[in-house]
């Protein structure tokens, strides 16, 4: 049985010499579609949060953390956006009508998704702040201390979020407010753009606020 390829390897062993060696800004356009570009921006922002934070938390503290900005957000965002031979994408259309390359600014709403949603959570039920040590605060902070201009999209997406919340709709809605940021992102010129454009089911959508309910169930048990 074959194993299955991960990392920089991925997309095979001649590829990923080519993209990433002396020539990648000549072959990387050439092998890599839209979908691949945005995968791997996506990666490299999860990748950078790993390092801007790792410093100001105890090992248990970042184990927690670890879950909110990294291992679920990009869990997320592969199950919803990114084909592969296991699972294809549960909104494919939302990557082939992208206008741009911006895997970065999508990292950065996925993980506002999570950071927001846990605030809403902590405002509910305080105990999380404790169970889980989920000092947002300082995840502002330490976030603020790494980039600027990185982190203020990243305050920006989380707030815009959050606010989705003043209608108290049940957590798992708040997916549908990521939706709309990651058009935005990834479609300016087709906004406003509606569930039928993207032709997302109401089976699918239900499908992505279970995924969603599920993670944030874990998080804050």
């Amino acid at each position: 049985m074959n194993k299955e390829k991960r990392g920089i390897f991925a997309h095979g062993r001649i590829r990923a010499f080519l993209t990433r060696g002396l020539f990648k800004n000549q072959f990387r356009p050439l092998l890599y579609t839209v979908e691949n570009y945005i995968h791997i921006e996506f990666v490299k922002c999860i990748n950078a949060s790993i390092f801007q934070v790792q410093p100001y938390y105890s090992q248990a503290e970042f184990v927690d953390l670890m879950g909110v900005i990294v291992i679920y957000p990009k869990q997320l965002f592969e199950l919803l956006l990114i084909n592969d031979n296991k699972f294809p994408a549960i909104f494919p259309r939302i990557i082939r009508l992208s206008e741009n390359k911006a895997g970065n600014d999508v990292c950065l709403a996925t993980q506002a998704l999570y950071l927001a949603s846990i605030q809403v959570l902590i405002e509910i039920n305080p105990r999380h702040k404790i169970s889980r040590k989920y000092d947002l605060e300082k995840i502002r902070s330490v976030f603020s201390n790494n980039g600027p201009t990185r982190n203020e999209k990243l305050i920006e997406y989380w707030d815009a979020i959050y606010s989705y919340h003043i209608q108290m709709c049940p957590i798992e809605d708040m997916i549908e407010s990521y939706i709309c940021i990651i058009c935005e992102i990834l479609m300016p010129s087709k906004i406003p753009i509606s569930h039928s454009d993207l032709e997302i089911s109401s089976h699918e959508l239900e499908e992505s606020k279970r995924l969603f309910k599920s993670h944030m169930e874990y998080l804050v048990k």
